[in-house]
C-alpha cells in the first residue's frame, strides 16, 4: 500500500484541524513463523511478517486491512514450508499423477540426517541377496564403505532360515502404485516362506509393518497369503498374517492424509 509524503500528510492533518476533524493513524501487522525440521533435533522457524500504517479522518475495517495482509503471508509461508519438505520426498510419476513413495509417507517428509553410508550398505546388502536368490550363491560386497562394517549378518540369516524360503518363480524389485490413495513403492521379494505365498522385505534396520501392509494393498495381489519381514539386523524372520493387517492400514492411512494437508501431494 502506498504512504503518502509527509507534505501531504501535514496538509491533510492541517486541513482536519480547522474542520475539527481528528486524523486517526491505524497500524496493523501479521505475522507467520513456521517451523522446518532439519533433523538431529534441530529446527528452522524462518519468519514472515508485514505491517502497514494507515492514516485516515474516518473509521476503517481493521479486520479487512488484517486479512489482506494474511493473504499476503500466510502463502508466502506456506510456499517455503512446502518448498523445503517436497525436496525430502521421493515421487514417481505414472500417467502425469504424482505417487510419494511409501516411506516418505511413513517418514512424514522429514530429512534422512544420519550417516548416508548407512542407506548405500543396505542397497549392497538387497543387491546381493537379489543375486543369491537367483544364483544360490553369494558374492563379495562391491562397495567399499569408510565408516561402517558389514556387521548385518545377511549370510548368518539365510543360514538359519533357508529351508524355509523358496525362491522358485519368485519376483523381486516389483515396483507398485495405489491409484485411489495416491502412492508408490518398490516390493524387496514375493516368494513362498514355509510354503505360503508372502511378500517379503529385507530390512538392514529400523522397520514398520506399515509399509509392508502398504505394498500389499498397491501389488493387489489376492494369491498373497502373509507379510514377512526379514530382520537381518536382529537374525529374526517376522510374520504378519492378513488377518492382522488391518491397523496397520488404518494408521498408514492417517499418515497419507497427514502428508497431504502439510505438503499438499
Amino acid at each position: 500500500m502506498r504512504s503518502r509524503g509527509l507534505n501531504s500528510l501535514l496538509e491533510l492533518c492541517s486541513d482536519n484541524q480547522k474542520r475539527g476533524l481528528p486524523m486517526r493513524t491505524y497500524e496493523i501487522c501479521y505475522s507467520n513463523s513456521i517451523t522446518k525440521n532439519r533433523g538431529n533435533y534441530e529446527n528452522e522457524k524462518p519468519f514472515f511478517s508485514q505491517k502497514v500504517i494507515i492514516q485516515s479522518e474516518t473509521e476503517i475495517d481493521t479486520v479487512a486491512e488484517y486479512d489482506k495482509l494474511r493473504a499476503i503471508i500466510d502463502p508466502m509461508a506456506l510456499a517455503s514450508f512446502k518448498e523445503d519438505g517436497l525436496a525430502n520426498i521421493r515421487i514417481r510419476t505414472k500417467d502425469g499423477k504424482k505417487y510419494p513413495s511409501v516411506t516418505s509417507i511413513l517418514s512424514g517428509g522429514k530429512p534422512y540426517t544420519g550417516n548416508p553410508e548407512y542407506g548405500t550398505r543396505g542397497t549392497e546388502i538387497h543387491r546381493l541377496i537379489n543375486v543369491y536368490s537367483n544364483t544360490g550363491r553369494w558374492e563379495e560386497p562391491s562397495v567399499p564403505l569408510q565408516t561402517l562394517k558389514y556387521d548385518i549378518g545377511y549370510k548368518e540369516f539365510f543360514a538359519k532360515f533357508g529351508s524355509r524360503i523358496d525362491y522358485t518363480d519368485h519376483k523381486a524389485e516389483i515396483e507398485i502404485f495405489h491409484d485411489e490413495h495416491l502412492y508408490s513403492g518398490a516390493v524387496d521379494d514375493v516368494c513362498l516362506v514355509d510354503g505360503v505365498k508372502s511378500l517379503v522385505d529385507y530390512k538392514s534396520g529400523g522397520w514398520k509393518w506399515e509399509q509392508l501392509v502398504a505394498y500389499f494393498k498397491g501389488l493387489n495381489d489376492r494369491s498373497i497369503k502373509q507379510l514377512c519381514v526379514f530382520d537381518l539386523k536382529k537374525g529374526k524372520l517376522e510374520i504378519l498374517k492378513l488377518t492382522e493387517a488391518v491397523p496397520y492400514w488404518e494408521n498408514f492411512l492417517k499418515l497419507r492424509g497427514a502428508l497431504t494437508n502439510a505438503l499438499g501431494v
